[in-house]
């Protein structure tokens, strides 16, 4: 029997060391993960990373092969905050890819010329560029509460629409609109290294230089090719509409609490509603199956309700709203893809925005 009892002790001796160890080895991985991988600074549901650094290869026209992307100590593209943040203009402009400009040079966004022409006149100006891959008013809503909320800019520029929109497209993502909780690991740097690990070895996901092909408009004009059939009011097969103008009230709402400028954009596009759009798939290749089978031209009017939705609830509101999208030309010149600016394009949209806060908010 006392022989039994000192094997036991042995084995439960042996997992208590097994487990302690485990527990140290893990949390020495942590620790060694947080140094080399610094996770997002504000919620975990928000992917901004301090201090990225990425040179890369870009095969997109209207924008240079050579680019440099960054973020500061924030997450955000630009420069650092400034030391003396009550004394200088901040501003942080929100919103999806549009405004994120992952393609395109840390010096050429629409947010860093907006600052450059702000600066002209204005040298104390900081501008911080939020703008988050994919994300929609419901996104935005997190980050004002999470992130405007703690780091207290004078203007905050939102530009929305087109994610929106999107959601519309997806039953699936029309079902999951609220924005999930963050996985109960999300908040670790070594879960996160291991998560991007099995993307890559398993899943197949890898990065590419290459990113041409976004401009390959695909004709709707085969037979085979048969458009979604669509009542003539489209705020009928616009599920996420009603959501969009309640999320934008909120936001309003935390800016009026929190006693921040909000300056609204209105989403403008390649797209158009002529004869030409009507023969190409309005397809948002972002969206995984989406379910509405239209037009680009149908894609523009879908666009453009949300557009003047936004408009509307400016003007219940009183709250600066520019229409970007009836200032910025549906011109190839302007966008590589549907909706993504070039070069020109942002330059075009940093200049517009600059007018804007210089005669409605700076006067």
């Amino acid at each position: 029997m006392s022989g039994r009892l000192t094997r036991l002790k042995k084995i439960a001796s042996g997992l208590t060391l097994f487990a302690v160890s485990s527990f140290i080895l893990l949390a020495l991985l942590e620790l060694a993960a947080r140094i080399l991988l610094p996770g997002p600074q504000f919620d975990t549901r928000l992917p901004l990373y301090p201090y990225v650094e990425q040179e890369r290869e870009v095969v997109l026209p209207g924008i240079a092969s050579q680019s440099r992307y960054s973020t500061n100590r924030w997450g955000f593209r630009g420069e650092d905050p400034p030391e003396m943040w009550d004394e200088a203009f901040t501003v942080v402009t929100v919103g999806g890819s549009t405004t994120r400009d992952y393609y395109l040079d840390d010096s050429k966004t629409w947010s860093a010329i907006l600052q450059d022409e702000l600066r002209d006149t204005s040298p104390d100006v900081w501008v911080g560029n939020a703008g988050l891959d994919g994300h929609s008013t419901r996104g935005h809503l997190i980050l004002m509460d999470e992130v405007i909320r703690d780091v207290n800019p004078d203007v905050v520029v939102l530009l929305v629409g087109v994610n929106d929109l999107s959601i519309s497209f997806s039953q699936a993502e029309v079902e999951a609109y609220d924005l999930k909780t963050a996985h109960p690991l999300a908040s670790s740097r070594l879960f996160s290294a291991l998560r991007i690990v099995k993307q890559i070895a398993l899943d197949g996901v890898y990065v590419v230089d290459d990113v041409g092909g976004y401009t390959d408009f695909e004709p709707a004009i085969a037979e085979e090719d048969i458009f979604t059939p669509l009542p003539d009011d489209l705020r009928e097969v616009l599920p996420s509409l009603p959501l969009f103008r309640d999320n934008l009230n909120r936001i309003i709402d935390l800016a009026e609490e929190l006693d921040i400028q909000l300056v609204i954009l209105t989403q403008p596009a390649l797209l158009d509603d002529t004869p030409y759009w009507d023969t190409v798939w309005g397809k948002a290749y972002w969206v995984e199956e989406q379910s509405l089978q239209i037009s680009g031209a149908t894609f523009w009017r879908m666009l453009d309700i949300f557009n003047q939705t936004a408009l509307e609830v400016c003007a219940e509101r009183d709250v600066i709203c520019y229409d970007l999208a009836s200032n910025i030309a549906h011109s190839e010149e302007n966008f590589y893809d549907f909706v993504h600016f070039t070069e020109m394009g942002s330059q075009r949209v940093g200049e517009h925005v600059a007018r804007v806060i210089e005669s409605e908010v700076m006067k």
